[in-house]
């Protein structure tokens, strides 16, 4: 039986949401099997010849071990959900149909229940690997009983379960690929946060894309229509990707755009193993419904270009460009349905993102005029008169004496000021013109507000940055804010002398801890309302745990 190529990295998921769902179905059906047989054994024992009463033990145990597989269902222990369970019932079976007539046992019908039970809940593979099993202590049954004239019956029974086992094999193969494509399509447009941009829709598309194909990379070729450039992105098995498609020269691009034509394509490499196929480059006509061959020196060459042993591409037709999308292999090879559903993902995925993109392009233009009109703001209402209050402390200083007590103080708000100041005017210029912080200063900047918490306030704060670290720009703007904004509440609400700050990255989720120390008063329950509002315009929350030292913790969540 074939395999699919991406069988195996989309097992692990699927299985994961429906087995608890599974499992007591299942369940259930194994203990009215169980109590069926034991029933229909009991009313024609006098038929069953060598077993006698041995037989009917082995049925009543084995519904006892249903009834305790069922209640295990029940309660969702993870035992009754694995692969050992069809194993046992396998056993089971063949034990009970030697003990009730071996080859004249009409309970060699049970072994249809783990035969399908395998091939819908874990693939064809698992269902064949347990036909063959029940097939063969079958035969062993019937080779023990035997006697004249059993052979057709036996050989007959074998082929029966063999066939219906391949077919149900088949059938529920077939059933878990749908399972899977309906929950890649379902990832795919589960779009990310649209304030962070389109970039990171778009890699966590390739990313699931490449996932699901248990794929070596994924590659997104893309030439703008009007200004006629071109952009390469790339994810490849094991690595975050890149954040920001990359230019490339019409020149380098031609091969992955113009080398194959407008359709669907499935390639395949000439392999050295014995017995396998042979090379294969085919494209899928949509206005026949047809596949063709195509020249393998053009496949091999763009194979070679790629790095692959196989691949499969479909085309993007945007209104902004064209591209196609690539998904290669080390490993193993595709097939045309393979290839047909990737033109799905990129028909369902690629539109959207495109509408996301021209909406964000909209948005941004429309605040480049309002950040310019905001930056002259701060620049009047904020910056001068934190001047004049620096001038004034200046001023202030100078008057006093060198033995005056104030002297260290005022230098120290005179040195608060100067970084205030400063800071200000960092920030209207990101304001003014539209520059966002990139990942490389991203951490830096958050180690230099834990300094100047010591330096200036004598607080020290801890920092943890965990997880992916190319952060997205808009992301780590939000992020920045939050921590300034964390901190500054440390400062004014409370006397803790030390703190910290934990950033994560996981299963989509940034997470945000904001501590800090307590004084040993235990204070009323608060919620910071800046924190919480910005938290929630992200998409997110915030929650306040209080501490029975009297300090606190801030946790903020952001899908991403």
């Amino acid at each position: 039986m074939k395999k699919t190529a991406y069988k195996a990295s989309m097992e692990v998921p699927t299985n994961s949401i429906t087995e608890t769902i599974e499992a007591p179905v299942v369940s259930k059906m194994r203990l009215a099997i169980a109590l069926a047989m034991l029933l229909t054994y009991v009313i024609d024992y006098p038929q069953h010849g060598h077993g006698g009463e041995r037989g009917g033990y082995i049925l009543a145990a084995y519904v006892l071990h249903s009834a305790v597989l069922f209640f295990a269902a029940e309660c969702r222990l993870s035992f009754s959900q694995g692969k050992l369970t069809h194993w046992l019932d396998v056993l089971w079976f063949g034990v009970i149909v030697y003990f009730s007539g071996g080859i004249h046992s009409v309970f060699f019908l049970a072994f249809l229940f783990s035969i399908l039970a395998a091939s819908f809940r874990w693939g064809a593979d698992e269902g064949v690997r347990v036909a063959v099993a029940s097939a063969s202590l079958l035969t062993t049954c019937g080779l023990v009983s035997y006697g004249p004239g059993d052979l057709p019956q036996l050989l007959l029974r074998i082929v029966f379960l063999l066939s219906l086992g391949y077919l149900s094999a088949y059938w529920g193969e077939a059933t878990l690929c749908l399972k899977r494509q309906l929950v890649l399509l379902r990832d795919v447009s589960k779009l990310s946060n649209p304030r962070f941009g389109v970039d990171q829709t778009v890699n966590r598309v390739l990313q699931k894309t490449l996932r699901f194909y248990d794929g070596c990379s994924c590659v997104l070729i893309m030439q703008d229509k009007v200004a006629g450039n071109c952009s390469l992105r790339t994810i490849k098995r094991g690595e975050a990707g890149q954040l920001r498609a990359v230019d490339i020269s019409i020149e380098a691009a031609l091969p992955l755009l113009s080398s194959l034509p407008q359709q669907v394509v499935v390639y395949r490499s000439r392999s050295r193993r014995p017995f396998a196929p042979g090379a294969s480059c085919k494209a899928y006509q949509q206005d026949t419904d047809q596949w063709i061959k195509l020249a393998l020196h053009d496949g091999d060459r763009l194979a070679a270009l790629l790095e692959a042993h196989a691949y499969i591409t479909a085309p993007l037709h945007l209104r902004s460009g064209y591209g196609r999308v690539y998904v290669t292999s080390a490993h193993h090879a595709f097939d045309k349905k393979d290839a047909q559903f990737l033109n799905d993902v990129c028909a369902q995925a690629f539109p959207v993102i495109e509408n996301i993109e021209l909406l964000d392009q909209i948005a941004s233009r429309s605040a480049v005029r309002e950040r310019k009109r905001i930056a002259m703001d701060l620049h009047d209402s904020t910056i001068q008169p934190c001047i004049g209050m620096k001038l004034g402390l200046s001023a202030l200083l100078k008057k006093a004496a060198p033995g005056n007590v104030f002297v260290a103080d005022l230098q120290k708000l005179l040195a608060i000021s100067t970084e205030v100041i400063s800071g200000l005017r960092s920030y209207v210029r990101v304001v003014e013109s539209g520059a966002e912080p990139t990942e490389e200063i991203f951490e830096d900047v958050i180690h230099r507000y834990a300094l100047q918490s010591v330096e200036f306030y004598g607080i020290a704060i801890a920092v943890s940055i965990e997880g992916r670290r190319n952060i997205n720009d808009r992301l780590a703007v939000e992020v920045l804010q939050l921590v300034s904004e964390g901190l500054s509440n440390i400062r004014k609400h409370t006397g803790a002398k030390s703190g910290a700050v934990r950033i994560r990255y996981q299963n989509e989720l940034l997470t945000l801890d904001i501590d800090n120390e307590g004084d040993g008063v235990l204070r009323a329950e608060f919620t910071p309302r800046s924190i919480a509002r910005r938290a929630s315009v992200l998409g997110g929350h915030a929650q306040v745990t209080q501490q029975p030292d009297g300090g606190a913790s801030v946790h903020v969540e952001i899908p991403v």
